[in-house]
């Protein structure tokens, strides 16, 4: 064997690397086998197949059997020539929720669902109706004195004689936590404004607007508007609830049909309902809830609402009996400049009221025993032109 000479480079021999991948994906890549041996390379570059991501270092792509055998082969791959797989769906969810994130963060809307589980419907809907007929029996019995008491009374029993019931046929027993919900959900639809009921009792609640049944978005206190699910089946239905809710709440018959075509109430607490129907496509409702219930001047001044300096003005021109005209746009502060400025009224004077509908609430103020509240009468027909009038300027209480 003759001898390499001095600083010659000596070449190392290895078998060729074995190809494991299919014989699909090598016929694909490289092309057919040839009948001696070896396969032709191909001279184009196809687009990337479907699951398989061009290659930033090296170029060329990455076999598509990589993505087909899972993380297994990927695993072995160099990070930037791993394949990325994801799935429609996983996109679609990452992007919702980017949009949501940055409409909650810009005071926009993002969507969420009813949280009343459908277990609790079902059992709602089908224990409505003995709810129903108990109670218009006692009615005509004359067994009714506190409609409240007595319908709690009997949503109780209603739905304990059904969880007995459901146990003595073999069911699955009713979870406690899903039997509150159903008493719950059974007290509104019959005492409140049904699936609306919840969203009222919401203390970080401030604006619940309506646009038909299922299209519902409510404003919280720091801003942040949010979407969520159905407050009602339909827009009959959710036009029922006013309807009974305005029998139950006015000391005088508020109608609510395409006569009558809009309704304005307060509701306990304090809240403020405005409802319009046939004037509109659907259904629209707007409840609105004042936060500040009780303020004075002062209190407006340290928040920063006007100056010290304006607060003592204000103060002096209700002492003088002066006339003063608060106006503004929807959500700007009437209501509440109105109230701080009834605080300034002395507590030895009696005030009277007008409004349409009850919005001061100065009859629930310690601070003015003499108060006396009044509201127009509702009329049993009105024009339909001043009817669409008035609905399309009151639009929503501000």
């Amino acid at each position: 064997m003759p001898r390499r000479a001095p600083g010659a480079c000596r070449r190392r021999t290895t078998p060729a690397r074995r190809d494991r991948r299919l014989p699909a994906d090598r016929d694909r890549d490289h092309g057919p086998a040839r009948p001696g041996g070896g396969r032709h390379p191909r001279r184009t570059q196809a687009a990337p197949p479907v699951g398989t991501a061009r290659s930033t270092t090296g170029g060329g792509l990455d076999p598509p059997s990589a993505a087909r055998r899972g993380p297994q082969l990927r695993a072995h791959l160099p990070s930037a020539r791993r394949p990325c797989v994801r799935s429609r769906r996983g996109r679609r969810r990452r992007a919702e929720h980017r949009r949501e994130t940055r409409a909650g963060e810009a005071g926009g809307h993002a969507m969420t669902t009813s949280p009343m589980p459908a277990q609790v419907t079902v059992l709602r809907d089908e224990l409505h109706a003995e709810v129903s007929d108990r109670l218009a029996a006692a009615v005509r019995h004359g067994e009714v004195d506190d409609r409240t008491a007595f319908v709690e009374d009997l949503v109780t029993d209603v739905v304990r004689e059904y969880t007995v019931s459901a146990l003595r046929r073999g069911q699955q027993a009713v979870p406690d936590e899903v039997r509150e919900q159903l008493r719950r959900s059974l007290m509104d639809a019959f005492t409140g404004l049904g699936d609306l009921q919840p969203l009222i009792d919401d203390p970080d609640i401030e604006n619940i607007d309506v646009n038909g049944a299922e299209n519902v978005f409510i404003t919280y206190a720091g801003g942040k508007r949010v979407r969520v699910g159905p407050v009602a089946s339909s827009d009959e239905e959710l036009a029922d609830t006013l309807r009974k809710v305005a029998a139950s709440l006015g000391v005088q018959e508020r109608r609510f049909d395409p006569g009558l075509p809009r309704l304005n109430l307060r509701l306990p607490g304090g809240a403020r309902l405005f409802a319009v129907m046939s004037v509109t496509e659907r259904v629209c409702v707007s409840i609105r809830r004042h936060r500040f219930m009780q303020l004075t001047l002062a209190e407006l001044a340290r928040l920063g609402t006007m100056t010290p300096a304006m607060a003592q003005l204000f103060e002096a021109m209700v002492a003088a009996r002066l006339n003063i005209v608060v106006s503004g746009g929807m959500d700007t502060g009437k209501t509440t400049m109105v109230r701080a400025l009834c605080s300034a009224i002395r507590s030895h004077e009696r005030i009277i009221t007008v409004e349409d509908p009850y919005e001061l609430s100065l009859d629930t103020d310690p601070a003015h025993p003499d108060v006396v509240p009044m509201q127009p009468a509702t009329a049993t027909s009105r024009a339909p032109a001043a009817s669409t009038w008035s609905s399309w300027s009151a639009g929503r209480p501000g």
